[in-house]
């Protein structure tokens, strides 16, 4: 129960033709590297997110088209692999529907190790994750001189992603999230989670919305469910809308096929940087949600002139209910953003430490009335 309240706190549409099935063909390939173009994985185990994947590359292979510099979708898909981005490609949905088969792979798109990819105007619906990007960190010549017109960054645009899980954001920088609608259908479920040494990303003018209703689990990521978290989860609706929240202690992996990549937990690499500006938050406040939460050891952060309705707790900031505020949670600048019909607008510290250099600025609560 400490880890959930700690998590909480910090942390075809109507039209004329039948939707494709995308089903990826089996090829030869290396299975140390299952994003081979034209490869298939080997199917992992039951426990894993993503046992396939069917991957676009820049010369768009189907079930996209070349159009003017991008890969386009014309129609709806339902997809039994889980589609995965090769680095510089842009896949533009043009507001086409990709949804689950009947083989309900759990991630609708995931960006592995990839770079300069563009995802924009997709429609995500039916996957426990709707976009994953995983190891997408830059190299140290970004991290020295940070630069927002940098074309390996990787960019998520105008889509909107209906499931338990929006966005999941893991040892990834330097990522441009923006205008997405993404609504949430299930207890335990976030918006946007980012774990893991995800540094320089920004995260801006998104709508998220919780719309869900009665009992859900909660996933730290693909094929991991958060146990603590599923046990209260029949008892209480646990939410977040921006969840920034390191998962202390706890052993994370990403199986994609045969490939399985680690991220364990370590004090020194939590997120740095992270700009999180202009969301348009919504949550019930009649159940335990939050609607922008970053914890322990987040180093650096700004959350500025998001608007944020409903919820248990507007804003919570540097800590939890049984720790300390770790010494590196500083220079954490909240400013200019509304809060309104929140139990509570901003939460500053722990129950056990106030020492935090976090800074509530300008800024406003308004109170339910």
């Amino acid at each position: 129960m400490k880890r959930a309240v700690a998590l909480f706190l910090l942390a075809s549409l109507a039209l004329n033709f039948t939707p494709l099935v995308v089903s990826a063909h089996p090829a030869t390939c290396d299975e140390a590297d299952p994003g081979t173009p034209g490869c298939v994985a080997s199917p992992a185990t039951s426990s894993s997110g993503i046992a396939r994947t069917h991957r676009i590359d820049p010369t768009c292979p189907p079930p996209t088209t070349t159009h003017g510099g991008q890969c386009v979708i014309t129609q709806d898909l339902q997809l039994s692999e889980t589609l995965e981005l090769a680095s510089d490609t842009k896949l533009n949905c043009q507001d086409h529907r990709l949804t689950p088969s009947s083989a309900n792979p759990e991630v609708g798109v995931v960006i592995i190790r990839s770079y300069g990819v563009k995802l924009q105007n997709c429609v995500i619906e039916g996957f426990l994750f709707g976009v994953v990007v995983v190891d997408a960190k830059m190299p140290a010549d970004y991290r020295a001189h940070p630069n927002n017109d940098d074309p390996r960054r990787n960019k998520i645009l105008d889509n909107r992603i209906t499931g338990a899980e929006g966005i999941l954001v893991i040892k990834s920088d330097a990522l441009e999230i923006s205008g997405n609608e993404i609504t949430m259908t299930s207890n335990g479920g976030d918006g946007l989670r980012l774990y893991r040494d995800s540094d320089f990303n920004h995260i801006v003018n998104n709508r998220i919305t919780d719309v869900a209703t009665g009992e859900g689990y909660g996933y730290l990521v693909p094929g991991q469910l958060d146990v603590i978290l599923c046990l209260c989860a029949s008892a209480m609706f646990v939410a977040n809308g921006l969840d920034i929240t390191e998962p202390r202690g706890s052993s994370l992996s990403v199986r994609v096929g045969s490939t399985t990549i680690d991220f364990p937990w370590e004090a020194a690499n939590s997120p740095e940087d992270n700009v999180f500006e202009a969301n348009h938050i919504s949550l019930p406040r009649e159940f335990i949600t939050v609607g922008i939460t970053f914890g322990d050891g987040n180093r650096r952060p700004v959350v500025r002139s998001n608007v944020i309705q409903g919820s248990w707790i507007g804003i919570a900031a540097s800590g939890n209910f049984t720790d300390t505020v770790d010494a590196r949670s500083v220079d954490g600048i909240v400013e200019d953003n509304i809060v309104t019909d929140a139990r509570d607008g901003i939460q500053v510290g722990t129950l056990s430490a106030s020492a935090s250099r976090t800074s509530p600025r300008r800024g406003s609560v308004r109170p339910s009335t």
